[in-house]
């Protein structure tokens, strides 16, 4: 059955109709936010106990809603400036040890024998990378006409986090990303545990970031995303608590330092001036970074 239409009229009586309480303020939200990113987004922790459909709490406010909607916004925007800044890093160290170990031949992303796995995988990943090398962004064409060619260091600021996930996963040479992960281990020192920088860990750590980047960029719901192609641990989806251990491990002190800083402080923020309840909070972080977090040091708590 097909979802009709319904003017912003008719979306607040339908949120009337539910028990929501409504104010002046309600019909230019929706008109700015979109009634499903909202409402259809963030009910969950309003629903009653009674188990009948989109049932809600008495005295529940359409505000109580947003207010939840914002700070998920809040804490994404949070998230996704530290992703970006894990992602230079790892453009500009994958990039570099790449053109070390192929330094007499600058279009080895291009050649399919720089690449191991499955041929399909291989011919998306080059064509990307030619997409990429016959783009006309100045910086592109400024190298492939001036130069004759476009160098890996050069290019990899063009590509998306994605393509360069799969051109690490793909990469044949071992030495080249042995030679990524121990020098991460070496300029990301919050958690030197053994084991904990492998090029099979580091492969994973990308695929995370890239997944939750696009969940960032794209307004997507944050705080309860789970992944259903990525698992961290057997059986256990990469969650947000899988994101916040992956950007403990890649930076700075200084910069995990603000980062936890910041999201205590932009939860409390919340708290303290009433607009987010002590007990939604605490759910929030529960689903954010599970029991198994320790937030200040960004590490799996032991066992």
């Amino acid at each position: 059955m097909s979802k009709p239409f319904s003017t912003i009229e008719e979306q607040i009586a339908i949120l009337q109709s539910r028990g929501i309480k409504v104010d002046e303020n309600t019909a230019s939200i929706l008109l700015r936010e979109n009634y499903y990113c909202v409402v259809n987004g963030y009910k969950e922790f309003f629903l009653d106990d009674t188990g009948q459909v989109d049932s809600f709490k008495p005295g529940t406010t359409f505000m109580d809603i947003y207010t939840l909607f914002l700070l998920d916004r809040e804490l994404r925007h949070l998230f996704f400036h530290k992703i970006l800044i894990v992602e230079a890093m790892m453009k500009t160290v994958i990039a570099y040890y790449s053109c070390e170990h192929y330094k007499d031949d600058p279009l080895f992303y291009l050649d399919r024998d720089t690449y191991e796995g499955k041929k399909e995988s291989i011919e998306k990943l080059l064509a990307m990378l030619q997409r990429c090398y016959d783009d006309d962004r100045e910086n592109i064409s400024h190298y492939r006409t001036t130069h004759g060619h476009v160098p890996f260091w050069v290019l990899v600021n063009n590509l998306n986090f994605g393509t360069l996930s799969w051109y690490f996963k793909l990469l044949k040479p071992r030495g080249i990303k042995q030679r990524v992960v121990n020098n991460l281990a070496i300029l990301c020192s919050n958690d030197d545990r053994p084991g904990v920088f492998t090029v099979e860990k580091l492969s994973l750590d990308l695929r995370v970031l890239v997944e939750f980047r696009n969940v960032c960029a794209h307004n997507e719901r944050f705080y309860c995303h789970v992944s259903n192609k990525l698992n961290i641990k057997p059986e256990s989806p990469a969650t947000i608590a899988s994101l916040f251990i992956v950007l403990g491990k890649y930076l700075s002190t200084e910069n995990l330092s603000v980062f936890t800083d910041g999201l205590l402080n932009q939860l409390g923020t919340f708290v303290e001036g009433g607009d987010v309840s002590i007990q939604v909070v605490e759910k929030i972080v529960s689903s954010l970074l599970g029991e198994d977090v320790d937030l200040k040091s960004g590490q799996w708590k032991e066992r």
